[in-house]
Order: C-alpha cells, then sequence, then structure tokens
C-alpha cells in the first residue's frame, strides 16, 4: 500500500510540475480570447489603448513589461498604446539554453544602427510606406553627438543603460537613454526622451521624460514573444497647428509596430 502511495504521489508531482513548468501562450497570456490566441499563432500584431479601456492583457502576465503597463494604464493625463507579437524561434536557437538565447536576444536589441532606413505606412500618403528612421547611433553622453558603434557583449548582463541619438520623419533628431533589465525569459528596455519632442522640428508635442517607450522580449514554449508600449504623459491624442493635423496614438502605433516588425527581421534573417 505504501509502494502503491509513494507512485501515485511521484505521477502527481511529476504532472503537476508539467502544468507549473508549461509556458505557452494560455499559461502567460491567461485573458485572450481564442480569436487572440489564434491571431498571435498566426503570426499577427494585436493592438490596445487606453482611449478604449485597459490594455494590461496584452503584457505576459507577471513580467516587467506586465507592471509597467499596470502602472502607465490608469493615468488621466495622457494615454498609453500597446501591441503584442509572437515570432518562432530562429533555427539557430534549437541549441542553445535559455541565457544562451537571452544573450543573443539582447544583441539583437542593441544593434539600433539597423534601425536606419525602416519605414512605417503612412496614411496621410495614401497608406504608402515612408521612411521613419534616417539616423541611429549610440551615444557616449547625452550632450554628443559623435557615433558609437553597436555594442556587443559575450555575458550577459542583469541591467544596461545607454544614449541614442535618432533623428525620424516625424519628430526631427532627438536623444533617448536606454534602460534594459534582464531576467530569466524577459529582457525587458525602458526608452525615454531626454530631450523635447516636436512635430516639424517646430511644434513642441512631448516635453522631456514624458514619452516612454516600452520594448520586451520573453520566451515562452511556443516561441517569442516581443511587446511594445508607448506611453505620452500630459498631451492630448490630437495636435492641430497651421492647418496640420496629428493624431498622436496613430503616429505612436506605428511606431512601434515598425520597431517590432525592425526586431523581428534583425532575429530571424
Amino acid at each position: 500500500m505504501k509502494l502503491k502511495t509513494m507512485i501515485l504521489s511521484v505521477l502527481f508531482i511529476c504532472g503537476a510540475s508539467a502544468v507549473i513548468f508549461a509556458y505557452d501562450l494560455e499559461t502567460v497570456l491567461p485573458d485572450l480570447s481564442e480569436e487572440e490566441y489564434e491571431d498571435l499563432r498566426a503570426g499577427e500584431i494585436l493592438e490596445a489603448s487606453t482611449l478604449d479601456g485597459e490594455i494590461n492583457h496584452y503584457a505576459p502576465k507577471g513580467s516587467m513589461a506586465y507592471y509597467r503597463t499596470i502602472a502607465v494604464e490608469g493615468r488621466e493625463d495622457g494615454f498609453t498604446i500597446n501591441s503584442i507579437s509572437l515570432i518562432p524561434y530562429p533555427e539557430s536557437f534549437a541549441q542553445m539554453d535559455l541565457e544562451e538565447r537571452q544573450l543573443e536576444i539582447f544583441n539583437t536589441m542593441r544593434s539600433i544602427s539597423t534601425q536606419e532606413g525602416i519605414t512605417y505606412i503612412s496614411y496621410r500618403r495614401g497608406n504608402e510606406p515612408r521612411t521613419l528612421i534616417r539616423d541611429s547611433w549610440y551615444l557616449e553622453t547625452p550632450g554628443s553627438r559623435s557615433k558609437l558603434p553597436d555594442p556587443v557583449v559575450d555575458e550577459l548582463p542583469r541591467r544596461a543603460e545607454s544614449y541614442v541619438y535618432q533623428r525620424d520623419t516625424s519628430f526631427g533628431g532627438n536623444v533617448y537613454k536606454h534602460r534594459y533589465t534582464i531576467s530569466e525569459r524577459e529582457i525587458y528596455l525602458d526608452i525615454d526622451n531626454v530631450e523635447t519632442m516636436r512635430i516639424l522640428s517646430i511644434i513642441p508635442v512631448v516635453r522631456p521624460g514624458n514619452l516612454t517607450i516600452t520594448m520586451a522580449s520573453h520566451q515562452t514554449d511556443e516561441g517569442l514573444l516581443v511587446y511594445a508600449l508607448a506611453n505620452i504623459a500630459e498631451r492630448e491624442p490630437r495636435v492641430s497647428f497651421l492647418g496640420i493635423e496629428v493624431y498622436l496614438p496613430g503616429a505612436f502605433s506605428r511606431r512601434i509596430t515598425s520597431l517590432q516588425e525592425w526586431f523581428v527581421d534583425q532575429l530571424l534573417n
């Protein structure tokens, strides 16, 4: 009887462990609909905005990205948009363990010079692709403009911080602070604007520190979840000036979608 009880206990523990360590979409994103799971697995990007309600169901539960989303989605002085996508692991990941994959993902996320030339779909130009980022490089200090090469590391850090200069077609040239935090499965990046962002280099729309763009990767059993979020504080969604009207949620949605697509291309190619 004791032997039978021990065997049943072992089987129960093994079964429970399989459930505990299962890391599929339903575990990581438990609040999605069946249709949303199907869309993710089919390669679709899911998007949400606080202008329509809560958005935290698109952030991996319990992750740093999730708690960041919870913190910003309740603010009443601005708006937040987010998106989530699932990409298959490259063939090169098959023989890697979690940490080796994290190192490869981290170095890929930091290859920001390859963002030069990425495009977005411009509604004002008839839904045609338009260049989003023209210049993109690392800086030694936030006040410098000299180019530094993309950093590459052989050992995975737990935290990293750097400054980046980017010139894009919507907001001109700006300096951003990048802050990485790395856990076993997640690589979490916060990007803050150091300078005032202006439309047409004239109209101030986002003061220093009022924009945070978050990008995060999350390893699952089914592939890599890529999460993006943009929070804009102290700003109404629409900006009008001399007959020009810009809908900021749409502008930043296209921006984070372009960044997700860039990251996927870099990782898979």
